[in-house]
């Protein structure tokens, strides 16, 4: 929490063209307090203090609105213990890295109008590649721009997401309403009234988010899936983190042995489309088109045009010119031994 204020307090500090000595004279307050709050060192600020920086910075009502909320969102907070429910996850060491995506995805983001509506943005790939920290990060990086507040729901909890978002939006739970499609009207009608930040995490198809997109503010969706079926929307690829950005592992943690998926499945991928990965894994070719993968299936070229765009939704296959694809190096360890060869 602190740290994003302190991100806030440096850049609108940097956009007036003060440096923290100049802010200091101007408002009153110390260098020494400016700069522990700028490196997230201080405690949340108090409301005369932000009201001093408020005034010094000349800010407008929106960035106002956006400090003093972030100021206040702090307060009684500690630093320790699990989120409550629809509240942003602590941040992990997976969180490292990225700074192309971050800087990509959050000039989406910044540009995106405040009246306009809602900005919505597909982080897709394979499991385990840091789509959930991705968008987390982004989240927490943003969240000043949106006075309704950051919100967090697990699509893969077992949960209902809409009434995770409208407790955490404040709404009483003898209040929400029993039918799904009644919560996710309540649900759109609060965050039609916020400008708020939502993200949707392990999205397993279009149907389960369509009905929680709000019209206004922003939502970062993670998902195996392209989720081609959505429209007016963004989508970008996570990549798995090159060697000199990826994080060590946790300690106690060994990466999962060559040819397993370690411990992670595509429980939607059917028997034909496994075959498929393997036969074309086998061939070793770098570009292949609909016949080779055929051949790879075992199956007809109108079958085999399904099953690649199946493999190119869940990002194991990716597009190499007109109707060819590549099995990226990323994808060939949740292929797995053929069933004869376990």
């Amino acid at each position: 929490m602190r740290e994003e204020l302190g991100d806030l307090l440096r850049e609108l500090r940097l956009r007036a063209g003060l440096t923290i000595e100049g802010l200091a004279g101007a408002s009153g307050v110390s260098v020494r307090a400016i700069s522990d709050t700028e490196r997230g060192r201080s405690r949340t600020p108090r409301p005369r203090t932000v009201t001093a920086l408020t005034a010094a910075l000349g800010l407008d009502r929106d960035d106002a609105d956006a400090f003093a909320a972030l100021a206040r969102s702090g307060r009684g907070t500690v630093a320790a213990g699990r989120p409550r429910a629809g509240e942003l996850p602590r941040r992990t060491v997976a969180a490292a890295g990225r700074p192309a995506a971050l800087a990509e995805i959050g000039g989406w983001i910044t540009t995106s109008p405040p009246d306009g509506p809602a900005l919505v943005v597909v982080l897709h790939g394979l499991p385990g590649v840091g789509k959930t920290a991705l968008a987390v990060r982004l989240a927490e990086r943003h969240r000043y721009r949106f006075p309704g507040g950051a919100f967090y729901a697990d699509l893969r909890a077992g949960t209902e997401p809409e009434t995770v978002l409208l407790r955490a939006l404040g709404m009483g739970a003898r209040l929400i309403a029993a039918d799904r499609d009644e919560r996710a009207g309540q649900l759109r009608a609060l965050l039609g009234r916020r400008r708020c930040l939502l993200v949707l995490d392990g999205a397993a198809g279009e149907a389960q988010v369509r009905a929680l997109l709000p019209g206004t503010g922003c939502v970062l969706i993670t998902s195996r899936r392209s989720l081609a079926g959505l429209e007016a929307v963004r989508r970008y690829p996570v990549a798995p983190l090159p060697p000199t950005e990826s994080a060590p592992l946790p300690p106690g943690r060994s990466p999962a042995p060559p040819g397993t998926s370690g411990g992670i499945a595509f429980p939607e991928l059917g028997t034909d489309a496994r075959t498929m990965l393997r036969g074309l894994a086998r061939r070793s070719m770098s570009s292949f088109g609909t016949a080779d993968a055929a051949v790879a299936a075992g199956c007809d070229p109108i079958t085999a045009e399904t099953l690649l765009e199946d493999l190119l939704d869940l990002g194991l296959l990716q597009p190499d010119g007109a109707d060819h694809y590549r099995l990226p190096d990323a994808a060939r360890p949740f292929i797995g031994p053929a069933p004869d060869s376990a």
